[in-house]
């Protein structure tokens, strides 16, 4: 994304026709616009720059598509690409071919346990283990390649050449799933995964939705669960930790 705003001044240029822009995970921008991808927060700029330089006449549709926007998310979006007069084409994100499950993991140990009872019921199966952080991802995924699960931890620090790799090796087979953040996905389609595990619990119900979608996109059954601590925190409080961290985090990026 960098890049393309490098190139702005090639795009601007009044021989260049564009007659429209599309944007595809628009969710993003308001997810990642303030962190991970700040350059996302000014796409909105960009129309207007390209309209600047063109022929009076000239008018650029935009249009954004996402699978988890709420009423709110849609408000934001369209403040971010400074749209007017937009129409806004939704559908129920409701899928019958997804079996839901959560299951309480009151322990560390009993968290592992009911992954790997889950996981070998699925008949090695493709599926994705969504997971909070660079960290857990890779401890978790080292222990189960101990176990000699065919397994490899994706997240966003890794350098581009073996994210590909990963996405590549899972896509082929080579790998039956992968220990995941919220990195991986975006772009990727594989029809025939049968499950999907939230080992840590999402912090939004965009997240989750957008994460559970990778599963059946052939149509056929795919099972998912997920795994949450037992409420009160005594005996395993990292859920609530954690989702107090993305809830400070989210409230900074509010407050700007």
């Amino acid at each position: 994304m960098g890049n393309f705003f490098l190139e702005i001044t090639l795009l601007i240029k009044p021989h260049i026709e564009i007659n429209g822009l599309i944007l595809d995970e628009a969710h993003c921008l308001v997810q990642w616009g303030e962190t991970f991808r700040p350059s996302y927060s000014r796409l909105g700029a960009v129309r207007q720059a390209l309209l600047k330089h063109k022929l009076s006449n000239k008018k650029i549709a935009i249009a954004a598509f996402t699978a988890t926007a709420d009423i709110k998310l849609q408000e934001i979006i369209k403040a971010s690409l400074k749209l007017k007069n937009s129409q806004i084409f939704a559908i129920s994100p409701y899928r019958n071919n997804l079996k839901l499950a959560v299951r309480i993991a009151w322990t560390l140990r009993c968290r592992r346990h009911l992954l790997l009872n889950f996981i070998n019921k699925q008949q090695k199966e493709s599926g994705l283990v969504y997971i909070r952080s660079r960290k857990d991802s890779e401890e978790l995924s080292q222990w189960l390649q101990e176990l000699n699960y065919k397994v490899s931890a994706y997240h966003a620090g890794l350098s581009a050449l073996k994210r590909r790799q990963i996405e590549d090796q899972w896509l082929e087979d080579k790998l039956q799933f992968v220990v995941c953040t919220s990195a991986f996905g975006l772009g990727i389609n594989k029809p025939d995964v049968r499950w999907i595990v939230h080992y840590q619990t999402p912090f939004l119900l965009s997240e989750y939705l957008q994460e559970i979608g990778r599963g059946g996109r052939d149509g056929k059954k795919a099972n998912t669960l997920t795994l949450i601590s037992e409420p009160t925190g005594w005996l395993d409080p990292t859920d609530q930790q954690r989702n107090q961290y993305f809830l400070q985090q989210l409230q900074k990026i509010t407050n700007k």
